[in-house]
């Protein structure tokens, strides 16, 4: 067993950060997401976004050369809405520097 590690960040999590290179992207998605579309699949159930996103963000830096290195979707009828979640996640991005 690894120690140190969060324990959101099982062994399948753990391999595609660890294969990642510079300018890679991650997608933390919901269910409702198509998945077909991505090159691979993790699922992590029971998981908030903001909780999985603080799991990699403790082994993984944000890109510092891309201009807008992360991004949410716009709320439908609503693009300068501002949902919680999304609120938890840019609390977390600013706590590790992004």
């Amino acid at each position: 067993m690894l120690l140190g590690f969060d324990p959101v960040l099982g062994p399948d999590l753990l391999h595609a950060l660890a294969a990642m290179g510079h300018g890679d992207r991650i997608a933390l998605v919901d269910a409702n997401y198509p998945a077909t579309r991505g090159r691979r699949l993790i699922h992590l159930p029971g998981l908030s976004t903001p909780r999985v996103l603080e799991a990699v963000l403790s082994v993984l830096r944000i890109d510092t050369f891309i201009a807008d290195p992360c991004a949410v979707m716009q709320v439908v009828g609503e693009p300068g809405a501002l949902p919680p979640v999304v609120a938890e996640m840019n609390a977390a991005l600013a706590k590790h520097g992004a």
